[in-house]
Order: C-alpha cells, then sequence, then structure tokens
C-alpha cells in the first residue's frame, strides 16, 4: 500500500508541474458551458419557450457544476496510451512491472483530475462567496455520502471507458477517428450541451442505455438534489453494471493487444 501511495505521489509531483498547461486546458474547457449557459438564458428572456422546472439560477448552477464535472470525470488518458505506450513502445516498460498497466495509467491520470478539477471547486467557491443564494440546495449527510459514490462511480466509467479507446491502437494506426465518435457521443448524450431532460423523450431514452449520461449528467443532478433515493440507487446500479462491462472489454483488449504489441523496450 507505501508503494502504491510513492508511485501516485510521483505522478501527482509531474502532473503539479504542469500546473500552468493544465490551467489552460481547464480555462478551454469552460467555454463550451458558458456558452451553452448564455444561450439557455437568452431563450429563457424571450418567453417564448418553456424549459419546465429549468430557471435562470438552475440553469446558470446546472453550467458551472458542469464545468468541475468536466474537469473532474472526462479524463483524456486515451492519448498517452495509444500515442506513447503503443505507437511509440513505452508499453515495453510496464509489461515486466508489478503492479497492473490500468493502476499506472489511473494513477497518472487522476492527479491531472485533482489539479483541474481544483480549479474548478476554486472558481465555484469565489461565486458562492460572491453570490451566497446562488447554489440554494440542502443535501441531507446521506444525500451527500450517495452523491459522492455516484460520481466515484462516473470517474470509473470515464477512465475505463478512455482506456478501452487508447487500446484500439493496437489494431488502428489511427485512432482518432473512434476518440471524435466518443466524443461527439459525450457532447450530445451525456448532458453536455443542455440538461439531457431538455431533450426529446426518444433521446433521452437513447442516453438511459449508454453509459455517457452516467459520467456527467447524474452526478451534477445528485449534487442538485434532483434525483430522490430511489432513483439515486438504480442509477448506482446502472454505474456499476456499466463498470463491470467495461472492465470486461478492457480485459478482453489487454489481454490480446499484448500479444499484438511488438514495440522496443525503454
Amino acid at each position: 500500500m507505501i508503494r502504491l501511495w510513492r508511485i501516485f505521489l510521483l505522478y501527482f509531483q509531474d502532473a503539479l508541474e504542469s500546473r500552468s498547461r493544465s490551467l489552460v486546458w481547464f480555462l478551454l474547457a469552460m467555454l463550451n458551458p458558458l456558452i451553452s449557459m448564455i444561450f439557455l438564458q437568452g431563450v429563457l428572456k424571450t418567453g417564448l419557450v418553456n424549459l419546465g422546472e429549468w430557471n435562470s439560477t438552475s440553469i446558470a448552477v446546472y453550467y458551472f457544476m458542469l464545468i468541475i464535472a468536466n474537469a473532474l470525470l472526462i479524463t483524456h488518458i486515451e492519448e498517452k496510451i495509444a500515442e506513447y505506450d503503443i505507437h511509440e513502445g513505452r508499453l515495453s516498460m510496464f509489461l515486466l512491472k508489478p503492479f497492473s498497466y490500468l493502476l499506472f495509467n489511473l494513477f497518472e491520470e487522476l492527479s491531472y483530475r485533482i489539479i483541474q478539477g481544483s480549479f474548478g471547486l476554486l472558481i465555484f467557491s469565489v461565486i458562492l462567496l460572491s453570490f451566497p443564494n446562488f447554489f440554494n440546495v440542502s443535501l441531507s449527510s446521506t444525500e451527500i455520502i450517495i452523491a459522492i459514490l455516484i460520481t466515484l462511480l462516473a470517474y470509473a466509467i470515464s477512465f475505463l471507458l478512455k482506456v478501452i479507446v487508447g487500446l484500439s491502437a493496437f489494431w488502428f494506426t489511427d485512432y482518432h477517428g473512434l476518440q471524435q465518435v466518443v466524443g461527439v457521443a459525450w457532447i450530445i448524450l451525456a448532458g453536455v450541451v443542455m440538461p439531457i431532460g431538455l431533450y426529446p423523450q426518444l433521446l433521452i431514452k437513447i442516453t438511459h442505455s449508454l453509459p455517457f449520461a452516467y459520467i456527467i449528467y447524474y452526478p451534477i443532478m445528485s449534487w442538485m438534489g434532483r434525483i430522490d433515493q430511489t432513483g439515486e440507487i438504480k442509477i448506482i446500479s446502472i454505474q456499476i453494471l456499466w463498470i463491470g462491462i467495461l472492465y470486461l472489454i478492457y480485459q478482453q483488449l489487454w489481454s490480446k493487444g499484448k500479444q499484438m504489441f511488438s514495440g522496443v523496450g525503454m
């Protein structure tokens, strides 16, 4: 356990050296949620469209929490796996180590998520201090624990999904096509453009059967107190199911991919 902690600290120290770059990435990632928020605020002001239970304040809260969720939960480990480990051959130095390759990637990506997530929490804290009534949500201790659990499971789904995208480089010279398809699906089906509750019913049903909404939308809804405990238990069950499915896919790709790998050791 101590050795694992030391490995994580080494990765975290490395991520801290790139904190300026992480800040730039975070600021760039803020643009889309802010643009979407401004658009929906303008739609509300026209009075021509009924957004149901969503008002100006709840929409603002949703998109600021979306900024935090993007920073904390959307992983980018697929680029490192595909380009550096597989295509450039760095995978060789992981194959004989006594720790799981998945674990090394988890520690590396988690370090960046903690740093970028801290930027998001800092901005949200400044908003709360400036506007105390902005986030007027009261959660019980049980609801907070459930929201934390949903968030942790969401990260696990996000991480495994991106690892699978990265491992596709064992078979594809250019994995970017799959990466872009997943990215587009993420934007549409995870509630990045707008809250999923505002989608047509057919699209809502589609989001329920795919993992993307369980990474971004439902963690946000749980922190906003918009899901009852029965709904939260259902969400957790589906998240665990997706983690199991994605982990089995990872194991198959990793097992078969290693047999095809022919990189030069480092």
